[in-house]
């Protein structure tokens, strides 16, 4: 059984705005000599934003996708929101099944999948394509994107996240994108959070994250050709080159969105296959992401038509 990505919408860009560095002094909490660290080591200069407020931002994207193709309203499908665990706050507010309603679609299953951190998004493909194996055989539309509420969550020592929804509209009939393979894994141990480490502690995470992600991807990719053009989540740039070079991956990984989006959580991959669809030259995608726990997840696609 074969799934495909058959569209993905972004955030209206009328909703949106790529705010310089020193415009988020009060929503990133950094000041000059953050600005100087970012821009110099990570190569940030700027971080997407979204005006809209949370279920606004979602239901926009949600309701655009659903005006493409007005006959999923007829049918039944299921929506996946993936996130990190920013939103637990929203766990008595029904705004999911609100979106759900005033898109047409109340009757299609919708629940959050969480806990993967920003390598919840691929990890939501992984279980659509287990599901659509095993003859569970529907749509599946996956909704990511968070609000970027504090620096408590949006500021991090390696990057900067921004505000950006997306939807994916998996289908198992046709679509842009061939889905060939997919793989996540949990590396089995936990980590607190960096700020209440030693900095031996940080030592051997960065160590550590480096050695699993680079061994996930070489065994990832053993079993796919080389792709044309390699897709990492918006995060880290140091890592991300150091990872290209021993995969030898310099001349076809896109770090290109990095720079002026910032880390989207799981709407990184998403957002960036949108802007590849059209693009004759990259046939074979590899895009992978990880996330604090740790937890990585790949993803292999082949232009459909």
């Amino acid at each position: 059984m074969t799934l495909f990505i058959k569209d993905i919408q972004c955030s209206d860009m009328r909703y949106q705005q790529c705010c310089n560095l020193d415009a988020l002094n009060v929503t990133h909490q950094v000041n000059d000599r953050d600005i100087k660290v970012f821009k110099r080591i990570f190569s940030l200069d700027s971080v997407v934003m979204n005006r809209l407020y949370h279920k606004q931002m979602h239901l926009e994207t949600m309701a655009r996708l659903l005006d493409k193709y007005p006959e999923l309203r007829r049918g039944f499908g299921m929506v996946i929101y993936t996130k990190t665990q920013t939103h637990n706050t929203f766990f008595d507010d029904e705004w999911l099944g609100e979106i759900a309603s005033e898109c047409g679609i109340p009757h299609w299953r919708y629940f959050t999948l969480s806990m993967n951190h920003c390598a919840s998004g691929l990890s939501a493909v992984n279980l659509a394509c287990r599901m659509d194996d095993n003859g569970y055989q529907f749509p599946v539309i996956i909704l990511s994107g968070e609000k970027s509420f504090s620096a408590s969550f949006n500021r991090m020592p390696v990057g900067l996240l921004g505000e950006l929804s997306t939807a994916c509209l998996l289908s198992p009939e046709d679509g842009v994108w061939e889905i060939k393979d997919t793989q996540v894994e949990h590396v089995h141990r936990y980590y607190k959070n960096q700020d209440e480490m030693t900095q031996q502690e940080r030592s051997e995470l960065r160590t550590l994250f480096f050695e699993e992600l680079n061994r996930f991807l070489a065994q990832f990719l053993g079993a796919n050709k080389t792709p044309d053009i390699v897709i990492p989540y918006n995060l880290n740039m140091p890592l991300l080159k150091r990872l290209a070079q021993a995969r030898g991956w310099t001349s076809v990984i896109d770090l290109s969105q990095i720079s002026c989006m910032g880390h989207l959580w799981c709407s990184d991959i998403f957002h960036h296959l949108s802007l590849k669809k059209n693009e004759p030259s990259h046939q074979t995608v590899m895009a992978f992401s990880a996330g604090m726990g740790i937890t990585l997840s790949a993803i292999s696609l082949v232009k459909s038509h």
